[in-house]
């Protein structure tokens, strides 16, 4: 697992040893990014990357020009890995950028953090057998959620979106991603 464009391009990213995560592959990864770069700006962006494993969904924006990231995540072991990768990320990005990029991890599940921040771009993988979550407290106003799930959920949560934009869905080997706009006043 690596990052795959940007100014850490190459750089590859810690995962743990356990089965715990499902990292998402690059393949995948390149597919969402592809489909952000033709509806949005990353440079500048604010991001929170929801059930965020190794933090490889952020980072790679982070290494695509976003300012910030949010990486939330349970597990605490994690959580280390999310900031070991974020300091190999850095390292690379301050060597372009003249204003580092800020980071925050926050060792909670997702449910019980009633963030009112209000990001750009919301990332969310969570375990494929957890129930969808509504992502508008997180997003701004014309804001993007990138929602990935199994294949098997993949139609269930095209309908659960349907109050958004869906701007991308596609399957992957045994992953699905959607990619949604919120409406201008969520």
């Amino acid at each position: 697992m690596r990052i795959i464009a940007g100014m850490a391009r190459g750089i590859p990213l810690n995962s743990p040893t356990s089965d715990k995560t499902r990292p998402t592959s690059d393949r995948v990864k390149e597919a969402i990014f592809s489909a952000l770069n033709n509806h949005i700006d990353i440079e500048g962006a604010n991001i929170i990357d929801l059930f965020a494993g190794t933090g490889a969904l952020g980072l790679e924006a982070i290494s695509r020009g976003a300012t910030s990231c949010t990486f939330v995540e349970k597990a605490q072991d994690m959580c280390k890995v999310i900031r070991s990768n974020i300091e190999k990320v850095e390292k690379a990005v301050n060597q372009f950028e003249s204003t580092a990029p800020s980071f925050e991890v926050i060792n909670k599940d997702v449910s019980s953090i009633g963030d009112s921040s209000k990001y750009d771009i919301v990332f969310c993988d969570p375990p494929y057998e957890r129930e969808f979550l509504t992502l508008n407290e997180f997003a701004k106003p014309d804001g993007v959620i990138v929602y990935e799930t199994s294949k098997a959920k993949f139609e269930s949560l095209k309908e659960f979106l349907s109050n958004t934009e869906i701007i991308y869905s596609k399957t992957m080997s045994d992953t699905g991603v959607v990619i949604a706009t919120l409406p201008a006043s969520n």
